[in-house]
């Protein structure tokens, strides 16, 4: 979700930096399961799927990750940063709370935290 909505936002003309909370990026993640419309991540990223390895059902995680990823600039994903707060979400100028106690201001706060999210109960 997060990687997906970044890369259209980017290509749309927007600054997107995403906060992850893992120190690490994920392309060494292993196997996952389901399917992938490899359609909808060609349009999602722009261009052709140049990681063999990801076909539409049953594929390394890593590699979507990868993939995703890389049709973001350099540094744009945050690792090991932990949102503690957000505060004004229902304002033009939403802010984010880290737990080292710096706040940053955005145009636009987008919640992408997966099934076990925190950011939903702040």
């Amino acid at each position: 979700g997060g990687l997906s909505v970044s890369n259209e936002l980017h290509r749309l003309g927007a600054k997107v930096t995403i906060f992850e909370l893992c120190e690490v990026a994920f392309h060494h993640r292993g196997g996952a399961l389901g399917g992938v419309d490899v359609n909808l991540l060609k349009r999602i990223r722009g261009g052709s799927i140049g990681y063999q390895r990801i076909s539409g059902h049953g594929h390394f995680y890593g590699d979507l990750w990868t993939y995703l990823n890389e049709g973001l600039p350099d540094g744009t994903i945050e690792f090991g940063v932990t949102v503690t707060e957000i505060i004004g979400a229902d304002t033009n100028t939403p802010s984010l709370i880290f737990s080292n106690g710096t706040q940053r201001e955005f145009d636009l706060i987008i919640g992408a935290d997966g099934g076990k999210s925190t950011v939903d109960h702040m």
